[in-house]
């Protein structure tokens, strides 16, 4: 009996420290609920690149898709908690510059954005939320802000072959133009930097999945990206632009954001559900009912296995 009380408080502590069960505590996520629906992925016309063919309809569940790219504060945060790898400082990468908190995170290859995004709570997205979230969810727009092309007053970019343009000198802090959000409000889905999805890339979508999941069987050597980049030009600031990189590779052009699904809601009060005693209760308030004493498991957590539990009084 002893053990079974011991057992007892250790749960009680551990679900209210969530030291254990909640390691995404020490970062701040901003989450924007994408609605699901249908839309069309990909191009079609004399201007669609041949890997963003077939144009074909995917239905998407609702989910949810942080706000902004994951900032250099954000990432640091799953670093100082030793999870997450150091970044790389060369030219270009915003780690270890002390005045680019609010930029987003780059110089990542895909595992570490994966490392980041489990940590957080999250996931990253697939290929097609990601493209759904960017048309601005069942309204299909070509890019995040509607049907007009691509400038500096709607992204981070570069406006012409000279470099010219905002974008002409590396990143800008996180949701810099805000004309450019899209319908549900996320920042920066064109321009800035280019965010790895969960995808491995195939050329074209041939065979793709129609229910907003991701392509999790490897076709090729690469991850995609998408999303352009400070450097990119207006076509590629386009919903449908897909490109490919390998999963390690890093550079200054390359970021990310983060997924999850809709969390559950939380069940009203009992006293809600079966009334509060009150004037108009059929439940007297001394009725012979007692309250039946909680056991060790109404203290874990939902995710704590019935398995550990038996195990540790046995």
């Amino acid at each position: 009996m002893k053990r079974v009380f011991e057992f007892v408080l250790f749960l009680v502590a551990v679900f209210y420290s969530g030291s254990v069960f909640s390691q995404a505590a020490a970062v701040d996520i901003e989450w924007v609920r994408i609605p699901g629906g249908s839309f069309i992925m990909g191009s079609s016309g004399k201007d669609a690149e041949e890997d963003e063919t077939p144009a074909h309809k995917v239905n998407v569940p609702e989910f949810e898709m942080s706000k902004t790219l994951v900032t250099l504060d954000q990432y640091k945060a799953c670093v100082d908690a030793g999870v997450c790898e150091t970044p790389d400082t060369e030219e270009g990468c915003n780690w270890g510059k002390s005045d680019r908190g609010n930029h987003p995170i780059n110089c990542v290859d895909w595992e570490q954005a994966q490392a980041f995004a489990t940590w957080a709570g999250g996931r990253l997205p697939s290929e097609a939320e990601w493209e759904y979230a960017a048309r601005s969810a069942t309204r299909g727009w070509k890019h995040p802000w509607g049907n007009k092309r691509a400038n500096c007053s709607l992204a981070v970019m570069t406006e012409s072959s000279k470099r010219q343009g905002c974008g002409n000198d590396g990143t800008w802090p996180v949701c810099s133009k805000p004309k450019g959000n899209t319908a549900q409000g996320l920042c920066d889905m064109a321009g800035n930097v280019m965010e790895w999805v969960r995808d491995w890339y195939y050329y074209g979508y041939k065979g793709a999945p129609k229910d907003g999941s991701a392509r999790e069987v490897k076709g090729s050597p690469y991850k995609v990206c998408r999303g352009g980049f400070w450097g990119g030009h207006a076509r590629n600031m386009q919903a449908a632009v897909r490109v490919y990189y390998p999963p390690e590779f890093r550079e200054n052009f390359i970021g990310f954001r983060i997924a999850r699904p809709v969390p559950a809601k939380h069940p009203e009060p009992r006293d809600k559900l079966d009334g509060d005693l009150g004037p108009d209760s059929d439940v007297s308030p001394d009725s012979n009912v007692r309250p039946v004493p909680p056991s060790p498991q109404d203290f874990a957590p939902k995710n704590q296995s019935k398995k550990m539990f038996e195990t540790f009084i046995k």
